[in-house]
């Protein structure tokens, strides 16, 4: 299969859209892959991939695909070093 980024079918690449993650049926299971202070992350098997979240306080704000339980792990860690800096009290000067 060859994409035409020149001309691309907005829904070509809808399986990995951020909409679509979202909709992961009810009842796919979550693998835990990390607790860090007021955060979690979880995967969740899609069978073509995998979806990651973070969750602040029990309510999930930042999710994306991976490839395997791996790279999802990873990824997350990526994630929450961005989240954790900015709940960090600035240094000063």
């Amino acid at each position: 299969m060859t994409i035409d980024f020149d001309h691309l079918d907005p829904d070509a690449l809808d399986f990995l859209s951020a909409r679509s993650l979202s909709q992961v049926p009810a009842g796919t299971p979550r693998t835990e892959l990390f607790q860090q202070g007021r955060y979690a992350a979880y995967a969740q098997d899609l069978g073509f991939a995998w979806r990651w979240a973070i969750a602040r306080d029990g309510r999930d704000i930042q999710e994306g695909p991976a490839l395997s339980l791996e790279s999802a792990h990873l990824s997350a860690r990526r994630v929450l070093a961005f989240f954790v800096r900015l709940d960090s009290p600035p240094t000063p000067a």
